[in-house]
């Protein structure tokens, strides 16, 4: 009985995570018209380490002296945003985004064949 329990609430746990983070991407993409991003990146980092409290702490770990772009990349990233979604995120154009993504690569020192989004979300 008491293993069912416990069951039970690690399913509801991961439940509420799950909901959780099907929340926040479906706002990360799209920034409220007149929102100053300042205040919405802050917005975003404060949820974003609610659901995940380990990873900027575990990102920094890999990659020292990591820039906050970066790291707003890296969570937009693992929030599975495509690149039109992290240049409208980021007020960027694709290609930036593009090279953002080479330069991120170079500090996990990934390889061609190499997932850039699962070295990510292995940092969740």
């Amino acid at each position: 009985m008491d293993r069912l329990h416990v069951e039970r609430n690690n399913a509801s746990a991961m439940k509420n995570r799950l909901e959780t983070y099907n929340e926040m991407k479906q706002h990360v993409s799209i920034i409220p018209e007149g929102e100053n991003n300042d205040k919405w990146e802050m917005a975003f980092r404060r949820r974003f380490i609610m659901v995940y409290p380990e990873f900027l702490h575990n990102l920094r770990r890999e990659i020292p002296n990591i820039g906050t772009r970066m790291e707003l990349f890296c969570m937009l990233i693992a929030l599975d945003q495509n690149t039109s979604q992290v240049s409208d995120v980021l007020n960027v154009n694709a290609n930036s985004v593009k090279m953002m993504r080479y330069r991120v690569r170079q500090r996990f020192n990934l390889g061609p064949d190499d997932s850039l989004e699962e070295r990510i979300k292995a940092l969740l």
